[in-house]
């Protein structure tokens, strides 16, 4: 029992002490104002709990809240370490491509280098593949691919195109 209880309650008793038949007008609007008086009493108490209830679920939702942040955070750091790698990793194959760029252009007919691999003509599009078996990731020329299957330059595993063939 609330201390706004326990004070109506008492409030009660004292009226019942002073006019116990509230047979007289003054006992009857006595009794009318403490029958108002215990309503609001009531009223005040389920608004107590009310309020204790979104207390909780304002705790809660802050909880949730910063979880989620925490979570953002995380997420965006992961991001941006995928972002570097990638960054890297295109970079890397971008300096392969800007190499292979400033070496000898091969001779009319000839369509191998001097290690047996197949050239490709700037023209050619490229096509990127990833290597089921060792995650290598790297990119094809589409003239290439009229050779048959490609191997992976790692392991000689079939690659997959990541890109469409046409």
């Amino acid at each position: 029992m609330s201390e706004m209880q326990e004070k109506y309650q008492a409030l009660l008793q004292l009226l019942d002490e002073v006019d116990p038949e509230k047979s007289s007008k003054k006992g009857m609007l006595t009794a009318a104002v403490a029958e108002v008086l215990g309503e609001l009493v009531s009223e005040m108490e389920k608004v107590k709990s009310r309020a204790s209830n979104v207390e909780d679920e304002i705790d809660r939702l802050s909880e949730t809240t910063e979880s989620i942040a925490s979570d953002m955070e995380e997420l965006s750091d992961v991001v941006g370490d995928l972002c570097d790698d990638v960054d890297a990793l295109f970079s890397d194959d971008m300096e392969d491509v800007e190499d292979s760029d400033e070496e000898e252009e091969p001779e009319d007919g000839e369509d191998s280098d001097e290690d047996g691999e197949q050239d490709w003509d700037e023209e050619d599009d490229l096509v990127s593949f990833v290597c089921p078996e060792c995650g290598t990731v790297g990119f094809l020329s589409r003239s290439l691919l009229d050779q048959g299957d490609q191997t992976c330059p790692e392991c000689g595993a079939k690659v997959i195109l990541t890109e469409d063939e046409d």
